[in-house]
């Protein structure tokens, strides 16, 4: 048999009861009308009646334009090229054989086709000499081309076919170029890909050499493969790990991997230790495979060594930085008894608690005035308070205190002055009082 679009088959109609793969062309009031794939895409019909055991609500449903269907023949008209094709009679086991079969039919075109292409030969030549024949003698030349992934049966079926199907003679069509891309295109396809088994378990030990025990656990684990089933175990998580193999025999997998999760269960439970199977020993696909992969990369990533969190807990300014020399001594005070209190207090957050660190706390400002030698009056005369007398200050030739000529003047300034004063002082004692209670608390201090 050929497979799909070829024009190259063998026979123009198929066998009555045989199940063939067709594709929908079209849907009619009548039925349904198809192609046989496997039979140069003649026409076929598949009446309403045979599309479903059931009652049809809807056509659409059962049967869509384009898809592919495994249907039998129910009856062949030669003359008139009729086939009558149904699909309700196909059993699930005909489903399958048929689904292989052509799965099979297509791999085996798809070599033909490419080695035409690249040696040049005829694809109806190349398919009535080599295809066919093979065909014959194994049932399906799929079976011819799994038998010559090896270079010594490769000869041999090459033998067979010079002496079977052209009486010892080798066919024209199959020139050593033909039989390289044969035996490349068949290797490069038809070779078969080790299969992947893999199982599951969580195992802990909380013995005093616990990781030790662990490890020879992993280590018995490993010893029970073979050179054919090597067996690796893997940590993704504690306390899950993955042992793993790679074999082209998955019936033999799965016993070399299960054999290794009974000797590292042996060797775990010896050490007092536990181990429980989560997933027994089975074939996983590409994208579980995937996913275990990325799953250790994600473990790997959250266990690397990092460095520790950045400490973000504000660092206390020690006050402003007055340069004596440069600035003159009564702007200097100024600036630093101006500055507001309540501007450069900073907030930490320390057990859940807001605690408020003042610079005036920080400050002192009669260390740093007796270290620069300034006098009382000079720092009572640099005080905000006594910014409305300024222009006084510079007063010369006035004979009175601080240049007021008016004594009741000079005595409402004072009042007001030792007000304010007052007020400064006073409000400065309870801001340090309260840092001092707050500096307590987070020293875990009561009095």
């Amino acid at each position: 048999m050929a497979h799909q679009d070829c024009r190259f088959y063998e026979q123009q109609y198929p066998e009555v009861d045989e199940v063939v793969m067709v594709q929908v062309r079209s849907i009619a009031e009548m039925g349904a009308y198809v192609s046989l794939l496997e039979y140069g895409n003649i026409e076929g019909m598949i009446l309403l009646s045979e599309l479903s055991r059931r009652r049809i609500r809807s056509v659409q449903k059962l049967i869509k334009v384009g898809r592919q269907e495994p249907v039998m023949v129910l009856r062949v008209d030669k003359e008139k090229g009729y086939i009558d094709l149904s699909k309700r009679r196909v059993s699930p086991e005909d489903l399958a054989k048929c689904e292989d079969r052509f799965a099979k039919s297509k791999l085996v075109h798809s070599i033909m086709r490419h080695v035409a292409e690249t040696t040049g030969c005829n694809l109806e030549q190349l398919y009535t000499e080599v295809a066919w024949p093979l065909y014959h003698m194994y049932g399906h030349a799929y079976n011819a081309f799994a038998t010559m992934v090896s270079d010594a049966e490769s000869e041999a079926v090459f033998k067979r076919l010079a002496d079977e199907a052209h009486g010892g003679n080798v066919p024209p069509v199959l020139s050593q170029a033909v039989k390289d891309g044969i035996l490349v295109n068949i290797r490069r396809r038809l070779t078969p890909q080790p299969i992947k088994i893999r199982a599951d378990v969580e195992m802990t030990c909380f013995a005093y050499d616990g990781v030790e025990k662990i490890k020879e656990s992993m280590r018995a684990a490993q010893a029970a493969g073979t050179t054919a089933c090597p067996v690796s175990m893997k940590l993704v998580a504690a306390p899950r790990y993955v042992l793993t193999t790679q074999t082209l025999d998955k019936a033999q997998g799965i016993e070399v991997l299960t054999k290794a999760v009974e000797a590292c269960k042996a060797a775990i439970e010896g050490s007092k230790g536990r181990m429980v199977v989560k997933e027994e020993a089975r074939a996983v696909s590409e994208k579980e495979e995937r996913a275990l992969e990325e799953e250790l990369q994600a473990a790997e990533a959250a266990n690397r060594e990092v460095s520790g969190d950045t400490d973000e807990d504000e660092e206390f300014e020690e006050g402003m930085d007055v340069d004596v020399d440069k600035a003159g001594l009564q702007t200097a005070l100024c600036q630093a008894l101006r500055a507001p209190v309540a501007s450069k207090a900073q907030t930490r957050s320390n057990a859940g608690r807001t605690v408020v660190v003042c610079r005036a706390q920080q400050q002192n400002l009669a260390a740093k005035a007796a270290a620069a030698g300034v006098s009382v009056p000079a720092l009572l005369a640099a005080h905000p308070a006594l910014a409305l007398v300024d222009d006084r200050l510079a007063g010369e030739g006035t004979g009175k205190i601080l240049g007021i000529n008016d004594p009741s003047l000079f005595w409402a300034i004072t009042i007001v002055f030792t007000i304010v004063w007052g007020v400064f002082y006073v409000s400065t004692r309870e801001i340090d009082a309260a840092s001092d209670r707050e500096n307590d608390d987070d020293f875990g201090l009561t009095l």
